[in-house]
């Protein structure tokens, strides 16, 4: 309804339409439109107008749409309905049973598969619950009370769940409103209008309607109770409805009841029946209608037709009838009675049969009677009977009464009493008789142990036996018996057969065991070695062997106890005795002749190979003897000794009289020829078997050469084997056979290329089988390998290495299994002879092996190391440096025996090790990852200056062959200039890494840790003078190996280690991926000063040092020339001139060259040391400076000369300027390496040898050298100026004789002064030898001297200081008068005197006496 906004507002006219929007969710049954319903004008007024919408509709919105405005709207009034009016639907339910908004209250579905079929509902059914048929429809639409009603269920029963009950409504009543029947009048009464009605209590009465059941269970029978609690009542227009709901137990109900009085239209009952018989409901009306009687099912009538009532006890029910009229005509239902075998309890259908086990036996039974204990219901012939008992056959029994079967006593074990009512049990050792009535004794050889479980005696198991009858258990044979096939007693078992405790019977040994010869033997024991096991053929068990042991015969062996065969010795062994246990080789000393018996060696025989069979022992060869009998080797005759073959003695050599002669008459006699060896060095005629084939070498005399053809390549390829008569290093008298082999194939190589032409298919179908078959071949090669095996081997390894076809992801891998096959393969290898005049060959060759085995450093699945005697690999990723994040590979590696790698470890850098190792060997690098070949030595990198370290245990000797091979001192060469040229040997003195840093960045650094294999003595005994005159010294040095040039270069990698302690390791500092080793090789190097300048030097140095002491000592008390300012200039460059050559001289008593002195070499305080006297002699380069400025001044400048506190300032200047000099170097050119946690300092500033600068150094010559050089060409400048000065001197009162004397004599005092014999130093630095010596004899004459002079110019040719001795000793006695005028004449005469000085102390030289003042004839000079 809508308003206008006036009383008086005329809205007649509008035209409006209210549109709803329904909601989204409706409440269950509601009717909605699409999107919204249009409502229709219902109505109009002046002042309003109505619109109505019919549907039941759930809304949201409502919109008011018009088409004109005649005035302002002033209210809208919207009616709907309450949607808690409104049941829920069918399918769903709500707590309440109607709709609800509220969340709790909200209807809900029923959820499968629970249902519901009414509406109104607060709960759903289970499935299991379903609607009973024949009530729920619509027979009791009635004008009938409840209280007249009652439903009886036929049958078991069911389990009842609910109950709906509808009432009568208005609507209903169809009757005469004026009728006074009774029914009709209570109709009149509830229902004369509706409102009455509604009012009235018809319709009250259904809420609480007293709802009764009649239940029924086993244990209380059928009873009477209330069912449940009645939801509220509706109310309204519609059929009231009521629920009665089940309770939480289940109930079976029998018959339901009303006691409350009610009209009931209709009831609906939900259930589920109990059992699947053919169940119905019987309707019973209490009010009679008009006459007629209808009775249940299962009910006749009663005698006077006036209630039915049920049959009485024995007997059915059998058919219904209906009387019509009147009752007294109707006929009654029989009820017979139930024959024999059956019975009936009253108000039954029909009788019931007796159960098994109970009888009737007799008609008309109301029950059955049970059999008694000892018979069962059967009959005579043993079938089932309702009508009779019968008793139990022997053997059988009943128990109880009312059974309908007999039970055997043999299946419970047992038999039957009289009275068949309990099977009694036989005694263990007992069986039931035949009879089932009894019990016997079991037999021997029997038992029964158990009533319950065993039905009869049984018999005994294996092993066990019984020797007397009724026995409940088994006995066992003791050990070494076994029972006999009766089982009533034991026997022992024979020999060769034995029975523990954990056997039944008597066992056969195995073969190879036995018994010892005894019978009844528990155990079996193993044949000991030498003997064998043989089969017993007779006094054992049928059926079953016995074996015995019997020693094996002669040249025969059985190693393992327990064998049932012997051995016959190999053709190297022989067994002397019965029962051997091995065959053995025969003694030293002895020789094999057949498989049984080893023949002794007499006198003048010997035999070392025990594997060789001969009919006698070898006999000694010439020059060889044995005077002992089983001798297995022949003492070599002594020098000047010989012997012919199988001799005792050896003769003397005299007896061939004139050798020379002999031998021109006998040059093959080996006799001779010894003869001849020992008087010189020569080499004797022998064999020599190497890779490359066995040579027959002749006699030859040292320097001699012998060159065979090679024996396995094609003689059309002239290749030559050279052999050299050589002086043996290690023991200079002998002379010994060396070998330059040209040759390249073995017996072997024909093998080697068949598998590497084969490699390809092989590699393809199994790598690891065919790198297997590679190593069996190099191991039956031996050290007998050569360059063509290992260039197919290399051809091998190109293949397993081979990348993958292009387009592949998968990368090339080779498995840990074939990678081990290839290391042990190619370290077999290297055990060989690769060596070759050919070098270019040689170095192509093991080049490509090298590469080869760096392709499988890289390509292999293997983690950690692959070792193998000769040979390793490695292959490790980087790990991240933990400060720059940079990658970083750091491996350590101890080698253990340097001679066999397998004993290598690779020590765990992250790990904590209770006794840290310092390494043999450590790698770092800033790849991203490397690969490393470990090779024990350089067989794989032939060059032809590299020598191996010859095999000794005498170091001093071994020591000694090395120096010769490098420095070649003795057989060294002049050229055209006289010079001697040291050899270039060098010696492989360390394993060989083989590192590659794979596509690393140039510049990627590549840091390496190694220790030397051999140390040639120490500082001192690696350094000699050779020729009298020049000095080389054994180095160590980084080695890398170019393989296009085949050479090592030693100067591609720093080299740093301490020379003090090379055995201690040296560090190589490269850059890029190559071999590296150790090389030891000889170096000459500046010969310094030797043994006879060493002493000059001490002694003038000494003096020097006197003569500095004497000169300030001797000055200093004389003030009047102490305090001139050349004195003092003076003093400070003699002051420190002394310090400077104390320091220098002292170090001989502080420091050795063995590093036993004080101070230790290149320690801190011999660093602090040097750096000492590099200032030292700094701060003296300083003051001859000074000194040759301060002469400059006063002698060629003269004019302006004056400097005001110029001792201060020349002391600053000589003493601050060197000062940052020695700081500099020590902390700059000293740098420390560290490698693998192995620390290594790189001394660039002191020298190895000494606590003074390193020489040929860049701190040297920057930092020592050059200023020398600057301070000596500047003084060469003054000396120049002061010397023309000097040579233009004149005094007419001098002859010229005299006048040169004294010019010289000012020219010296000025060269010491100024420190120009220095000079000799730079030249020093000329290679030339003989120069060299010269030089530095004429540098200490000069240098070491310079305090000498200093003495003598300064005081010893000084008349001031020498007058004021003289004065002081009272020798002589100054004249005042002379000083005084000598002196004003001398400072009038002194034209270059300061003329502005106010004093003479203000002159730098203030009289003549201290320097010549320049006149015009410069006469005092």
């Amino acid at each position: 309804m809508i308003y206008g906004k006036e009383t008086n507002t005329d809205v007649s006219g509008w035209t409006a339409t209210a549109k709803i929007d329904l909601a989204s969710s409706p409440a269950p049954g509601s009717q909605n439109a699409e999107d919204s319903t249009a409502c229709g004008v219902e109505s109009t007024g002046t002042d309003y107008f109505t619109f109505t919408c019919t549907m039941v509709t759930a809304a949201t919105s409502i919109e008011l749409e018009t088409s004109s405005a005649k005035a302002d709207l002033a209210e809208v009034v919207v009616a709907g309905l309450l949607w808690t009016e409104f049941p829920v639907q069918p399918g769903t339910k709500s707590s309440t049973g109607k709709m609800s908004l509220v969340a709790k209250d909200a209807p809900s579905e029923c959820q499968v598969p629970d249902y519901q079929d009414i509406e109104g509902m607060t709960f759903c059914r289970s499935a299991k619950y379903k609607i009973v048929p024949g009530i729920s429809d619509g027979k009791f639409d009635t004008f009938r009370k409840a209280s007249s009603i009652s439903i009886t269920f036929d049958g078991d029963g069911f389990e009842l769940h609910d109950i709906v009950i509808y009432n009568i409504n208005y609507d209903d009543f169809n009757g005469d409103q004026s009728s006074t029947s009774n029914n009709e009048q209570e109709v009149v009464t509830c229902a004369a209008s509706q409102t009455a009605y509604e009012a009235a209590d018809c319709v009250g009465m259904i809420n609480g309607a007293g709802v009764k059941v009649t239940t029924t269970n086993d244990d209380a029978g059928e009873t009477e109770e209330n069912f449940g609690s009645a939801i509220t009542s509706n109310t309204g227009k519609s059929r009231r409805s009521q629920t009665y709901r089940i309770k939480d137990t289940a109930v079976v109900v029998k018959k339901i009841t009303f006691s409350q009085d009610f009209y009931l239209a209709d009831i609906n009952v939900y259930g589920a029946f109990v059992s699947s018989t053919d169940n119905h409901w019987t309707y019973q009306n209490n009010v009679k209608a008009k006459g007629v009687l209808t009775c249940e099912i299962n009910k006749v009538a009663s005698s006077g037709l006036d209630s039915c009532e049920d049959c009485p006890k024995g007997t059915n029910w059998k058919t219904a009838f209906g009387v019509s009229g009147d009752p007294a005509g109707s006929e009654l239902v029989s009820c017979p009675k139930c024959t024999a075998g059956q019975y009936s309890t009253g108000g039954s259908m029909e009788c019931t049969d007796c159960t098994r086990g109970s009888i009737t036996n007799t008609e008309g039974q109301f029950e059955c009677t049970k059999c008694s204990a000892g018979t069962v219901s059967r009959n005579s012939g043993n079938d089932l009977s309702t009508t009779e008992c019968t008793q139990c056959p022997a053997g059988f029994i009943a128990a109880t009464e009312g059974l309908d079967e007999c039970t055997n006593c043999t299946d419970a074990l047992q038999y039957s009493n009289s009275d068949h009512t309990l099977c009694d049990s036989c005694l263990k050792g007992q069986e039931r008789n035949a009879a089932g009535n009894g019990c016997n004794d079991c037999g021997k050889g029997k038992y029964r142990p158990d009533t319950t479980t065993d039905k009869q005696c049984m018999n005994c198991g294996p092993g066990e036996y019984t020797d007397d009858v009724g026995q409940f258990e088994c006995k066992v044979c003791e050990d070494g018996y076994q029972p006999n096939p009766n089982k009533d007693g034991c026997y022992i078992c024979p020999i060769g057969m034995k029975k523990s405790s954990t056997d039944t019977e008597c066992e056969s040994c195995t073969i190879g065991y036995h018994t010892s010869g005894n019978k009844g033997a528990t155990e079996c024991t193993p044949c000991d070695p030498g003997y064998k096991g043989v089969e017993i053929t007779s006094g054992g068990i049928a059926s079953k062997k016995a074996f015995e042991c019997v020693a094996c015969e002669k040249g025969e062996y059985n190693s393992e106890e327990g064998n049932d065969t012997c051995t016959p010795c190999s053709d190297t062994t022989v067994a002397t005795e019965t029962a051997m246990p091995e065959c053995r080789l025969c003694a030293l000393g002895t020789v094999r002749v057949n498989s049984t018996h080893c023949e002794d060696c007499l006198p003048g025989q010997y035999n070392d190979d025990q594997t060789i069979t001969q009919d006698s022992c070898p006999v000694c060869p010439y020059n060889h003897f044995s005077t002992q009998k089983n001798s297995h080797t022949c003492t070599k005759c002594g020098e000047h000794e010989y012997a012919e073959i199988g001799k005792t003695e050896c003769k003397d050599c005299s007896d061939f009289g004139d050798l020379k002669a002999a031998l021109e008459a006998k040059p093959n006699d080996v006799t001779v020829q010894k003869c001849v060896a020992d008087k010189g060095a020569a080499c004797e005629a022998v064999n020599i078997t190497d890779s490359y084939g066995t040579y027959n070498l002749p006699f030859l005399f040292n320097d001699d050469s012998v060159t065979e053809d090679c024996v396995y390549d094609d003689p059309s390829e002239k290749r030559k084997a050279k052999f050299f008569c050589e002086i043996d290093p290690l023991d200079k008298t002998k002379a010994y056979y060396t070998s330059e082999y040209g040759c390249f194939k073995t017996a072997d190589t024909e093998k080697y290329d068949a598998l590497a032409n084969n490699a390809e298919n092989e590699i393809a179908k199994d790598p690891e089988k065919a790198t297997a078959d590679l190593e069996a071949l190099t191991n039956s090669s031996g050290d007998g390998a050569g360059l063509a095996d290992l260039a197919a081997t290399t051809g091998f390894l190109d293949i397993l290495t081979a990348p993958a076809p292009e387009g592949s992801k998968n990368a090339t891998v080779i498995s840990p299994e074939a990678t081990k096959n290839v290391i042990n393969a190619v370290s077999n290898l290297a055990a060989g002879n690769m060596q070759s005049t050919d070098i270019a060959e040689a170095v192509a060759v093991c080049d490509k092996m090298v590469s080869s085995l760096k392709a499988i450093a890289k390509a292999t699945e293997s983690e950690g190391l692959v070792k193998s005697p000769n040979l390793a690999i490695l292959k490790t990723p980087a790990k991240t440096d933990d400060t720059s994040g940079a990658p970083k590979v750091s491996l350590s590696f101890n080698l253990g025996d340097p001679d066999d790698l397998t004993s290598m470890s690779l020590d765990d850098a992250g790990g904590e090790s209770a006794e840290p190792k310092e390494p043999s060997v450590a790698i770092e690098s800033g790849a991203a990852s490397i690969s490393v070949v470990i090779l024990k030595d350089d067989s794989f990198f032939p060059t032809k200056v590299s020598v191996r370290l010859p095999k000794s245990d005498n170091k001093s000797a071994l020591e000694e062959a090395l120096w010769d091979s490098m420095t070649a001192s003795s057989n060294s060469s002049s050229n055209d200039t006289g010079n001697t040229e040291v050899s270039k040997s060098i010696i492989v003195n360390s394993i060989i890494l083989e590192v590659d840093m794979g596509d690393s960045p140039a510049g990627t650094t590549l840091d390496l840790f190694i220790k030397p294999a051999f140390q040639v003595g120490g500082p001192d005994s690696s350094k000699s003078v050779i020729d009298g005159y020049r000095k080389v010294q054994i180095v160590y040095k980084c080695g890398v190996y170019m393989p296009k040039e085949g050479v090592w270069d030693m100067d591609s990698c720093q080299t740093v280690y301490d020379e003090m302690r090379v055995d201690a390791g040296v560090m190589c500092r490269c850059d890029h991926n190559t071999s590296f080793a150790v090389l030891m090789a000889a170096e000459e190097i500046d010969p310094g000063y030797l043994e006879s300048q060493s002493i000059m030097s001490k002694a003038f140095l000494g003096a020097s040092i006197l003569g500095l002491f004497a000169t300030i000592g001797l000055i200093l008390p004389a003030s009047a020339v102490a305090k001139s300012r050349s004195a003092k200039v003076n003093m400070c460059f003699s002051f420190t001139l002394l310090l400077a050559s104390i320091m220098f001289l002292i170090q001989d008593f502080l420091v050795k060259a063995d590093n036993t002195g004080v101070i230790k070499l290149q320690s801190v305080p011999c660093a602090v040391y040097t750096m000492i006297q590099h200032y030292l002699w700094l701060v003296v380069f300083m003051w001859t400076l000074i000194e040759g400025f301060l002469m400059y001044l006063s002698l060629v400048q003269v004019f302006g000369s004056h400097i005001s506190k110029y001792m201060l300032k020349f002391n600053l200047a000589a003493w601050l300027i060197p000062l940052p000099l020695p700081i500099i170097g020590y902390f700059v050119f000293t740098k420390t390496h560290i490698v693998g946690g192995v620390e290594a300092i790189e001394h660039n500033y002191m020298a190895d040898s000494m606590c003074f600068l390193k020489p040929k150094t860049i701190s040297f010559f920057a930092l020592f050298f050059g200023p020398l050089v600057l301070a000596i060409l500047v003084n060469l400048v003054f000396f120049a100026l002061v010397l023309k000065v000097i040579r233009s001197s004149k005094n007419a009162n001098l002859s010229d004789r005299e006048l040169f004397l004294r010019q010289l004599k000012a020219a010296v005092a000025v060269m010491v002064l100024l420190g120009t014999g220095w000079v000799i130093g730079i030249f020093m630095n000329i290679p030339e030898p003989h120069l060299q010596v010269t030089l530095q004899y004429m540098f200490i004459c000069v240098n070491a001297t310079q305090g000498v002079f200093v003495f003598l110019f300064y005081v010893i040719l000084n008349d001031q200081v020498k007058n004021y001795w003289l004065e002081k000793f009272g020798i002589s006695t100054a004249s005042p008068s002379k000083s005084n005028a000598s002196t004003s004449k001398s400072t009038a005469g002194n034209v270059y005197a300061n003329t502005t000085a106010k004093t003479d102390d203000d002159h730098t030289y203030s009289t003549a006496a201290e320097f010549p003042a320049k006149n015009e004839n410069n006469a005092n000079i």
